[in-house]
């Protein structure tokens, strides 16, 4: 027996289900795209992550749209049971999990930060420069 727990095959499923539409798209799924994809309603699929999230697996922000994100513990779960990892962690780049102490807002922002093209994030990353030097210049003032 593996030493991760799933209640259901179902809550597997779904993990695999939001793993494989985070790859392929880069962003987390919508309740409404993985109720879509699994034939189910959308609070079914909340219903599982509640679940998952009670195990571990997963991690989201309460009314926001594309928060779920696995943790490493979902990952490992994923690659132990189907076979499936991150391979978009680029050397480098912040991991796509969830193990540090970070609040629901900067969660957040480092997801929309990593939707961005790669040009994008380099003119974000400038333009915060910029601001944190302006800021830091007028509070020496």
């Amino acid at each position: 027996m593996s030493q991760f727990e799933v209640a259901t095959e179902i809550q597997g499923n779904v993990l695999k289900d939001i793993a494989e539409y985070y790859l392929a798209h880069r962003i987390p799924p919508t309740h409404q795209e993985l109720a879509d994809q699994r034939k189910c309603r959308p609070n079914n699929i909340v219903i599982h992550y509640k679940a998952l999230q009670k195990k571990g697996y997963i991690t989201s922000r309460p009314g926001a749209s594309r928060s779920v994100l696995l943790t490493s513990k979902g990952w490992e779960y994923l690659e132990s049971e189907y076979g499936i990892t991150n391979n978009l962690h680029d050397p480098g780049q912040p991991l796509l999990t969830v193990d540090f102490d970070i609040s629901d807002e900067e969660k957040a922002l480092l997801l929309s930060f990593r939707k961005l093209e790669e040009h994008q994030q380099r003119e974000v990353t400038g333009l915060m420069s910029v601001l944190i030097q302006d800021g830091v210049g007028r509070n020496a003032a």
